[in-house]
């Protein structure tokens, strides 16, 4: 499960961390607490060039009738995603990358509290998720709605003891394998482990309305 993340603040430093050669992208405020349907960053290769482009987090299948389920499509579970329905097509045909800050989970304790961590990768500018994307048409209006899913998989050895599921994380290494690479080669990554680190966070950050740096800070 990945419901809620740390936007990067510059569609610029995107575009450099992804040597991206064009960036489709309308400002967006700095948010430190997307929650789905909100607009995100992705970057994607395809046409012959690496994009960074904005899209709405939850993804809306080409097919649908309207966009009501986007908010319960915003992960897509790597062990499943090759049969869903929803997922199939994206994953063979338009994958594409999803800088965050890093992301947020919560561990329930046996007293049944909600206690909030900040998860992220150590040592680099962003942390990649996987993700795939989608273009809807708006059957009444015409208007494309293209939208992306967070990859999720077992959570890593390092984090078990936070949640048991997370998103899948791409390496700069791995990147063209992810966005270009054949649906085999694709779901190999599913399977790596990555260094990770993690901090517990305010619990402000469990209401959506809260937003601000603070809230990817840690606290005792």
């Amino acid at each position: 499960m990945c419901g809620r993340y740390a936007l990067p603040e510059d569609p610029d430093r995107v575009g450099l961390f992804f040597d991206a050669s064009t960036r489709i992208v309308d400002a967006v405020p700095p948010n430190f607490n997307v929650s789905p349907t909100q607009t995100i960053y992705v970057v994607d290769e395809m046409t012959d060039e690496r994009l960074v482009r904005n899209v709405a987090w939850g993804l809306v299948p080409r097919w649908a009738k309207d966009s009501s389920r986007a908010a319960s499509l915003i992960n897509a579970r790597s062990e499943s995603i090759a049969e869903k329905p929803s997922f199939r097509e994206p994953f063979v045909q338009s994958r594409c990358l999803i800088p965050a800050l890093g992301w947020y989970e919560w561990n329930r304790p046996e007293d049944g509290s909600k206690i909030p961590y900040f998860i992220f990768q150590p040592n680099q500018d962003f942390t990649v998720m996987a993700g795939i994307l989608e273009a809807w048409k708006n059957p009444e209006t015409g208007q494309w709605l293209r939208t992306a899913a967070v990859v999720t998989c077992d959570a890593s050895k390092s984090m078990e003891h936070i949640h048991d599921r997370m998103p899948v994380l791409v390496e700069k290494a791995d990147w063209s394998t992810w966005l270009k690479g054949t649906p085999e080669a694709a779901s190999a990554l599913f399977m790596k482990e990555h260094e990770i680190s993690s901090h517990r966070v305010s619990l402000q950050v469990n209401s959506s309305r809260n937003n601000g740096r603070e809230l990817i800070e840690a606290v005792a």
